[in-house]
């Protein structure tokens, strides 16, 4: 029976689980009944933003399939179906977003460049989340009747109720995992001890005595520290960016691959968090030389430092996580492989140029991100075999 349920269970939603257990036992055991009752929930404002994002995404992958179909719709329908696009896609959502983003307009005016820089993207999301699923069912409709050449509703309802669950199960693991990072600070809590001091040691010993983090006020310049926050911030935009050409050009089994390589990295970082608590040279060290930024400041500021949690350094995700979508982009989008390349290979000297991150953080993302592409095609070995077998010809 335990065996048969481990195959039941993917790779992806072991790490959940796995996850799960430890964060519940450790502040169980710490805090007790009160502590685990106290923990914020993981669905929270960040974990919504998240869950419309990925719907973003897998909306334009269906789009991109949508388009490469050759079929067109059949002929009596096509003026219905451009119809119902105008009408319900376009303006619903402009409305919708008008009635509930009115209350912030009245920021707009007295905010900083950050607020107003906020305000239009969270207006952006809204507008996209609220088109994203209305144009989403449009596709699904449209996609169908090209494939049967007219509109059957009870097959086009089972159609719809199956994909719905076959694609919520292939990113329940991010949906959890990725706004888990909020309720860190809650599993965390307050350390008995940091490890600031071990990971300075190591960078000393490796740079000859002296911590890197400090030796690299030498080199600083608005233009190198301009790049690096862009660098830095991408990682933001690297997650829908990658998600969405894996699926779109990679097909279901190269987004669970790539969703799988990313649920087992969150998992081990959110587990070495707790148990090595590091929060990073920026608290922990003396700085005589500021970093100028003047352009970048208020996105880096508004896509990763608002919602920051303190213990979140060993190891460094930002390298292994902006690593594991640029591995999952190489065997499966070789064209937005080559458009991140410039900033995810930053990534790494940008986590320590900007005093996020020790050396030694950045050394233990690149060896997780090597230990998980290592095994992850390994664990999903079976998912392949059956694919290939439905696949091959009945002979």
């Amino acid at each position: 029976m335990w065996r048969a349920r481990a195959r039941w269970l993917r790779p992806a939603e072991w790490a959940v689980l796995v996850f799960t257990c430890f964060s519940l036992a450790w502040v169980f055991v710490h805090r007790g009944w009160s502590g685990v009752l106290a923990l914020d929930p993981v669905w929270d404002v960040r974990g919504r933003r998240i869950f419309i994002a990925l719907v973003i995404v897998a909306t334009a992958a269906l789009a991109i399939d949508f388009l490469r179909q050759r079929e067109r719709l059949p002929a009596r329908w096509r003026q219905r179906m451009r119809a119902a696009l105008v009408l319900c896609v376009i303006p619903l959502p402009l409305a919708l977003w008008v009635v509930a983003a009115e209350p912030m307009w009245g920021r707009w005016q007295d905010g900083a460049a950050e607020d107003k820089l906020h305000f239009v993207s969270m207006a952006v999301l809204r507008v996209a989340g609220v088109s994203s699923p209305l144009l989403a069912a449009w596709l699904f409709v449209a996609r169908d009747m090209r494939r049967r050449g007219t509109l059957a509703p009870r097959e086009l309802g089972q159609a719809a109720f199956r994909a719905l669950a076959s694609n919520f199960r292939e990113w329940f693991p991010l949906l959890l995992l990725l706004p888990a990072y909020s309720s860190m600070a809650g599993v965390i809590g307050q350390p008995a001890r940091d490890f600031d001091g071990a990971m300075q040691v190591f960078d000393a010993w490796l740079w000859g005595g002296t911590q890197p983090v400090v030796a690299l006020q030498r080199i600083i310049s608005t233009a190198l520290s301009e790049w690096c926050a862009f660098s830095y911030a991408f990682y933001a935009v690297q997650y829908p960016l990658s998600l969405a050409a894996v699926l779109a050009l990679g097909g279901r089994l190269a987004l669970r691959e790539a969703v799988t390589g990313l649920s087992l990295g969150l998992a081990v970082t959110y587990i070495s968090y707790v148990l090595i608590p590091v929060k990073g040279p920026a608290l922990s060290l003396s700085f005589e030389v500021p970093l100028d930024l003047y352009f970048v400041a208020e996105v880096k500021e508004m896509l990763m430092d608002r919602g920051r949690i303190t213990w979140d350094c060993f190891p460094s995700f930002h390298t292994a996580g902006s690593l594991l979508m640029l591995w999952a982009c190489f065997r499966h989008a070789r064209g937005v492989f080559w458009a991140s390349l410039p900033m995810v290979l930053t990534i790494p000297f940008a986590c320590v140029y900007l005093r996020y991150h020790y050396v030694a953080d950045v050394l233990a993302g690149i060896a997780l991100f090597a230990l998980v592409a290592w095994v992850t095609p390994r664990l999903l070995r079976g998912d392949r075999a059956a694919a290939e077998v439905v696949a091959s010809p009945t002979r």
